[in-house]
């Protein structure tokens, strides 16, 4: 994928998605979580993933050595 491409907005029940790119080995996408909103927990075994959080403040699971843990985020913070 490369030059101009669509850019999609997908409703999801805890708010909204923005696809911005994608392939199938890259997504670039914004996830607006409406407050007090949860999602599905998802795994991912050959995609990394990066979040930057732009507003609010996140709790998320990640996996690390076998082990899921609790990681919470700030704005402006990035995992």
């Amino acid at each position: 994928m490369s030059g101009r491409t669509d850019v999609r907005i997908v409703q999801k029940p805890w708010g909204h998605e923005t696809i911005w790119a994608h392939t199938d080995r890259y997504a670039g996408k914004i996830l607006h979580v409406r407050a007090g909103h949860a999602l599905s927990v998802q795994y991912h075994e050959r995609k990394d993933e990066t979040v930057y959080l732009l507003r609010g403040e996140l709790r998320f699971r990640v996996e690390e050595d076998g082990a899921l843990r609790d990681v919470a985020l700030r704005a402006g913070e990035a995992y």
